[in-house]
């Protein structure tokens, strides 16, 4: 791999980190807010304030990603001088946007459903199901 691909898919690793701490930001918010009014007491509780979260913050991720790609197609389209270096750069960018995307709806917002919302109402829920488990 070039300099040019490596400098790309730098810029694409930063760009997921931003945007993943933000989405993260936004769930802990929501869970906070959600335990502070007692309303985080189940699984469910749990889910629909990860959703709630995720809502507020998936427009404005899908208008980053969308404005990414649509930034980079003059670059990839480009045939002049040095448009074999700037191809090599955007190339990972764009393959690296729709990445971060799916990687944000797919992966972190389950994981955080799985987590109990990253403001240790995990040990209050997960608690009370294995109890009424062991009720059962």
């Amino acid at each position: 791999m070039s300099i040019a691909v490596w400098v790309g898919l730098i810029t694409v690793v930063g760009t997921a980190a931003e945007t993943s701490a933000v989405m993260l930001a936004y769930l802990d918010e929501a869970c906070a807010w959600r335990k502070a009014v007692g309303g985080l007491t189940t699984l469910q509780d749990l889910i629909n304030t990860v959703q709630l979260g995720a809502v507020e913050r998936i427009r404005p991720m899908a208008m980053i990603g969308f404005v990414d790609v649509i930034g980079l197609i003059p670059v990839m389209l480009a045939t002049g001088t040095g448009a074999g270096v700037t191809k090599r750069i955007a190339a990972p960018q764009v393959g690296g946007v729709f990445s971060a995307m799916i990687l944000m709806l797919f992966v972190i917002l389950p994981s955080m459903s799985c987590d109990g919302g990253g403001q240790r109402a995990s040990e209050d829920i997960w608690g009370k199901l294995d109890k009424k488990q062991e009720e059962h």
